[in-house]
């Protein structure tokens, strides 16, 4: 973000943010994934969601300094 957004509910000014991803031993950002998520399993024991590295977007989340409210962006 260039210049500072105004909230679309109250008017204050939007700040720049992430939401951290805590995993083990890490600490990353959170990321949006373009499509619906399939299940991977490993010997029967599931491993989560399959996923295609290059439809992984970062996100970023802006919040109003005044009354708190929250946007999320994927960025490119």
């Amino acid at each position: 973000m260039s210049q500072p957004h105004k909230c679309p509910d109250c008017g204050g000014v939007m700040e720049e943010g992430f939401i951290p991803d805590s995993t083990y031993g890490a600490v990353l950002q959170t990321h949006w994934h373009r499509g619906t998520a399939e299940k991977t399993s490993f010997l029967g024991i599931d491993t989560g969601a399959k996923i295609d590295r290059s439809k992984m977007l970062p996100i970023c989340s802006c919040r109003c300094s005044d009354c708190g409210l929250l946007r999320f962006f994927a960025k490119p």
